[in-house]
């Protein structure tokens, strides 16, 4: 297990907070998700109309797993879980 090695774990947390600030944070990943969404929204009805209940473009934007809104969502929550689960890594090694 590689979260057992303590200069491995550290280096793990760095690196994640450091994607989290950069790379990884709200503000870039959105813009990129948007881009992505007006790029392929256009061709959602083509899509859909030539494989008939595969989906529809409202369902792709606003709907369940997979959608643009639950990705933008996730992405917009993804911060909030990075340091709890760090902390929870440090006390279950510093508590073993």
């Amino acid at each position: 297990y590689l979260m057992t090695n303590e200069r491995f774990r550290e280096e793990f947390k760095s690196t994640l907070l450091s994607l989290n600030d950069n790379h990884f944070n709200y503000s870039r990943a959105s813009k990129a998700l948007n881009t992505f969404k007006d790029v392929y929204e256009p061709l959602f009805d083509q899509f859909f109309e030539r494989y008939p209940g595969s989906g529809s473009r409202n369902n792709s934007i606003n709907g369940g797993y997979a959608s643009y809104k639950c990705i933008s969502d996730f992405l917009m929550l993804r911060a909030n879980y990075i340091q709890p689960m760090l902390d929870y890594v440090d006390d279950y090694f510093e508590n073993r």
